[in-house]
């Protein structure tokens, strides 16, 4: 068998030849031309190609974004791809980056992950695909992302996927990444330094995420083995009514349910929870809402303001304080840190 290789795409019928809430949507592109496609993306490939890891990084604040924010789709262009089947399944993949730059050696830590349907095509097409995360992948502030397209062995039956490419320019200079087990690539490396001279054209869409409240009350960590901390979402305008509370760094697949209070307070383990209470009494409890952390280890509440548990109304002016409370792994309970919000 001969040894997998480095290969480009060339033309059709040709052989390959060696060589939620949130703000405006904004588009990160690194490529000075995000629309056109031309032929000379590589791949490994022996008898079809071998999985390939297909990357860029983007540096929030390198955009100017020091705050939280959230994916919600992925765009990238496909070269040519070809199945026995008519269609291939290709995972695009966020990492958080530990710093800026090129990505790190695997593993990195992994924020979320979406599958998409890629059709066959054929390099004269100008094909485009849009991977939606649902729901959008939450990125602490400042954290640089690592994106990875990537698609199925498609060795030995033959099949094959380049990503779409060109070559007119990106910023930064040597930011499209490749890497491949089965050619040796084991850590990703700029696609220039294996000899081609090409950019991916991977694309995020990105929203900031506007915090109405303002954190307080440290807890203690659960068995996640981080904090889970809360985050108010919207809008704190009672006349908006998209108003929304988001718990992260939750224990999988877990119940729990909000709490709000008009007054703060500091109470370890109270009622038994291996957390602190940050709210005073009473408490009115969304216990009706009861909310599962599933396997993102996160839980997002679209809060009615016109219909809050109890009969609870909030005026202009009013200070809420909210908190999560969950169940913990090993029948505990633990608690978030806590938000306060002034609405308008």
């Amino acid at each position: 068998m001969r040894c997998p290789y480095l290969v480009y795409a060339v033309a059709a019928g040709s052989c390959f030849a060696a060589a939620a809430h949130g703000q405006t949507p904004h588009l990160w592109s690194q490529s000075t031309d995000n629309t056109s496609l031309a032929a000379g993306s590589p791949a490994c490939l022996d008898h079809g190609t071998f999985e390939n890891g297909l990357w860029r990084v983007y540096d929030p604040l390198a955009e100017g974004w020091d705050g939280d924010f959230q994916i919600s789709v992925c765009r990238f262009g496909v070269e040519a791809a070809a199945t026995t089947g008519g269609s291939q399944l290709v995972t695009v993949q966020l990492f958080a980056n530990p710093a800026p730059g090129a990505p790190a050696a695997p593993p990195l830590p992994l924020l979320g992950s979406a599958d998409v349907v890629v059709a066959d095509t054929v390099v004269t097409n100008q094909t485009f695909v849009t991977v939606q995360f649902d729901p959008p992948v939450y990125v602490p502030g400042g954290t640089p992302v690592a994106v990875k397209v990537c698609s199925l062995d498609g060795h030995p039956q033959g099949d094959y996927f380049f990503i779409g490419s060109n070559t007119a320019g990106e910023t930064p200079a040597d930011s499209s990444y490749i890497s491949s087990f089965a050619c040796g690539i084991v850590d990703p490396v700029p696609v220039s330094s294996v000899g081609f001279p090409v950019h991916w054209v991977i694309d995020l869409v990105c929203e900031r995420l506007g915090d109405p409240g303002t954190p307080y009350c440290e807890t203690n960590i659960n068995s996640s083995g981080a904090m889970a901390r809360i985050l108010a979402i919207g809008s704190r305008t009672i006349a908006d009514n998209d108003f929304g509370l988001r718990t992260l760094d939750l224990p999988l697949h877990q119940p729990g349910y909000f709490l709000m209070s008009e007054t703060q307070a500091f109470v370890p383990y109270a009622g038994g929870t291996l957390g602190v209470l940050c709210l005073g009494l009473p408490l009115v409890r969304f216990s009706q809402d009861v909310l599962d952390s599933g396997a993102t280890g996160r839980v997002d509440l679209v809060v009615d303001l016109t219909q809050l548990p109890g009969g609870t109304v909030v005026h202009p002016g009013d200070t809420w304080n909210f908190q999560y409370w969950f169940r913990d792994i090993g029948n505990t309970s633990n608690l978030s840190n806590a938000t306060t919000v002034v609405f308008e």
